[in-house]
């Protein structure tokens, strides 16, 4: 399992989170984050990502400042399917998970993908990413630079028709969507929690939030959690 490199990582969410206070974007940390935040006062070592959360109308503020985040070296990308905008650097991933009011609930959709989705997933990946070392893969590093070099040879408007192409057989065979769905109550109302000297919005009933979504076991680290299997939230048929 990958050991998140603590320190850059630290350093990207500073610079990210920086670019969001300045233009007054609401964002918060959620789910693995939080739980690392609140429970061990760290990033879990294990985690792959940090997770941030704000509405779904905010994505129309962030969208804009996109050039920001590159001036910075990182890549930005938004996946209006997956609602989620991803903001990567080096070895770090930062995740902001875009929610939807419905009802009484705060909802995401979130990609369950087979065989052939895996392989799409790659393929758009490499058809996207400036840096290979970026997307995470069982693939070899090496073959995956080979294929974004090619990439980078083709013109534009053909790598965006092969996006585009790829992107539809994805979302038809691909993959299927289920739902995350969390009491919207404990995103409107927020408190702030101090991590790696940084100020966070979280969920006011941090504690209710996170056994809401892992369990009243919350507490216990698990290496071997996987969020299809074990996340609390999802909408299960």
């Amino acid at each position: 399992m990958i050991q998140i490199d603590e320190k850059i990582v630290v350093e990207a969410l500073k610079q990210v989170k920086e670019i969001l206070d300045e233009h007054g974007i609401n964002v918060w940390l959620c789910t693995g984050s939080l739980l690392g935040a609140k429970r061990d006062g760290k990033i879990i070592p294990w985690d792959h990502d940090v997770d941030l959360a704000t509405w779904y109308e905010n994505s129309s503020q962030i969208i804009p400042i996109f050039d920001e985040f590159r001036k910075l070296g990182f890549e930005i990308y938004f996946f209006e399917s997956q609602s989620c905008i991803k903001i990567l650097k080096k070895n770090c991933e930062i995740e902001i998970s875009l929610y939807q009011q419905k009802d009484d609930d705060a909802t995401m959709p979130c990609h369950v993908q087979n065989k052939l989705g895996q392989i799409l997933d790659y393929l758009l990946w490499a058809l996207s990413i400036q840096n290979a070392s970026l997307k995470k893969s069982k693939i070899p590093l090496f073959m995956t630079s080979i294929l974004i070099k090619i990439t980078k040879k083709t013109s534009e408007n053909l790598r965006k028709n092969l996006i585009t192409i790829i992107t539809k057989l994805y979302q038809k065979i691909g993959h299927k969507i289920i739902y995350v769905a969390v009491p919207s109550h404990f995103f409107k109302n927020l408190s702030s929690l101090d991590f790696y000297g940084m100020n966070f919005k979280v969920p006011k009933e941090t504690e209710k939030y996170l056994e809401y979504v892992y369990g009243t076991d919350w507490r216990i680290p698990k290496r071997d959690y996987y969020w299809e299997r074990d996340d609390q939230s999802l909408v299960r048929d």
